[in-house]
């Protein structure tokens, strides 16, 4: 079985580096969306995709890459504060559900579950 691995941070943090040094996986292995191996910018797939059915089985496996959303200003428009607590919901959901997380501040990842 492969290791869930959930690397949050802030936006422009190196999430990306980070998440491939620990993985020892390549960049022929990260997307945008669930085809590969590592799933960058996850909080723009959840943005589009955040009714799916099984969307937490779909990062089984995974490396995924998210920004939090829920530090800063909190958004006027309703849909956009919606979105916001659905992720970090999700989030919550998903670091429960991972292996390992990864917190990366300043290009350095801290492990703040797992191994």
């Amino acid at each position: 079985m492969e290791k869930t691995v959930l690397v949050i941070g802030g936006a422009f943090q190196d999430k990306l580096k980070v998440a491939l040094s620990y993985s020892s996986l390549s960049a022929d292995d990260v997307s945008d969306g669930m085809d590969k191996k590592i799933v960058n910018n996850f909080q723009n797939y959840f943005k589009n995709n955040m009714d799916e059915e099984g969307l937490l089985e779909k990062c089984r496996g995974k490396v995924i890459i998210c920004d939090e959303v829920g530090c800063g200003i909190i958004p006027l428009e309703k849909s956009d504060r919606v979105y916001r607590e659905a992720l970090g919901r999700f989030l919550c959901d998903l670091a429960e559900a991972s292996d390992t997380v990864i917190r990366v501040t300043a290009g350095i990842g801290t492990i703040i579950k797992g191994e």
